[in-house]
């Protein structure tokens, strides 16, 4: 994986040389080639290399794709254009379909029926981009995994919205800073601290904390069939992120589909929401208007406390 391999190791003038190659006259090797590591966001692997060369994220994209190809500010994990990953793919001698399986287009025929690029895709966390910075929720993580890794990443599965716990630490996941409460935007780690070897992808971009310190919180449980059952499709989510095929029942994510949208929604005559508060002993479900009514654009606790009583 090249964890320990430092930047000072390889000199700057053979990394300069090999990431101003044209990727489509060149086929040579980068000097650090890490592969994805298992279940790896395309944009956490990018960030990894990038570091990994001993340079910032932004000076090691301008050095690859050019000014004129901007890559930070799309959500590139959902969009995945073809031209940066080929060239990862290339680059890094990583076969094409591993590549193509760090993007959130895995979940195609599992979460969604077929990917498509613009509006709200189902299940999967918005980011809400605005220029390069995230003014959504849509990076989850959980702090136990993080703390664990050896070299810190951030997973596709994070990205879906019915995971709101860690099956493997049996905590909540996490979708901001638990300090000072900023959104998740690892890309930006290197833009605010200090030298490049101390920074590691797993630290807040606003305040430097490190996120594999946040709080591991057993997930509420209403109701322990209702639990087993979204700890069965959490697992299989991460099985279909792994490359494993295994069955997901669709008709049972249309039902929570559904309930979810009649939970979020604000039509006056339905009770749904006291109804079931009243019959697991929740407090109604309070609904933050000031965002967009879809599962994907709503927090943790609310998203986990939907899939519960849904």
């Amino acid at each position: 994986m090249g964890a320990t391999l430092q930047a000072q190791d390889v000199p700057s003038a053979t990394i300069n040389c090999a990431v101003r190659q044209e990727p489509k006259a060149n086929t040579q090797l980068w000097p650090i080639r890490y592969k994805p590591l298992p279940d790896e966001l395309l944009s956490s692997w990018l960030v990894r290399l990038a570091h990994g060369h001993g340079m910032k994220v932004q000076t090691f994209c301008n050095l690859i794709f050019g000014n004129r190809r901007q890559v930070w500010n799309r959500d590139i994990d959902r969009l995945a254009p073809g031209w940066l990953v080929e060239t990862l793919s290339v680059h890094t001698g990583t076969p094409i379909e591993i590549a193509r399986k760090t993007t959130l287009q895995v979940f195609e025929g599992t979460l969604y029926p077929r990917f498509h690029p613009t509006g709200t895709l189902l299940w999967i966390q918005t980011m809400q981009m605005y220029h390069r910075q995230r003014e959504g929720l849509g990076q989850q993580y959980c702090p136990g995994c993080l703390a664990e890794d050896v070299v810190p990443y951030f997973r596709k599965t994070w990205r879906v919205s019915l995971k709101t716990f860690c099956l493997r630490h049996a905590c909540y996941l996490l979708d901001r800073c638990h300090v000072c409460g900023a959104s998740v935007a690892f890309h930006r780690v290197d833009m605010a601290q200090g030298a490049l070897p101390d920074v590691a992808l797993s630290r807040c971009h606003q305040c430097g904390e490190d996120l594999g310190s946040g709080p591991q919180h057993a997930p509420r449980i209403w109701d322990e069939d209702a639990f087993a059952a979204m700890a069965k499709i959490i697992d299989a989510l991460d099985a279909v992120a792994a490359g494993v095929q295994t069955p997901l029942n669709n008709s049972t994510l249309a039902v929570l589909r559904h309930l979810s949208a009649m939970l979020l929604g604000q039509r006056r005559k339905l009770n749904l929401r006291a109804y079931l508060s009243e019959c697991f002993g929740v407090e109604e479900i309070l609904i933050d208007r000031r965002k967009r009514a879809t599962f994907e654009a709503q927090g943790i606790e609310l998203r986990h406390t939907i899939g519960f009583v849904a």
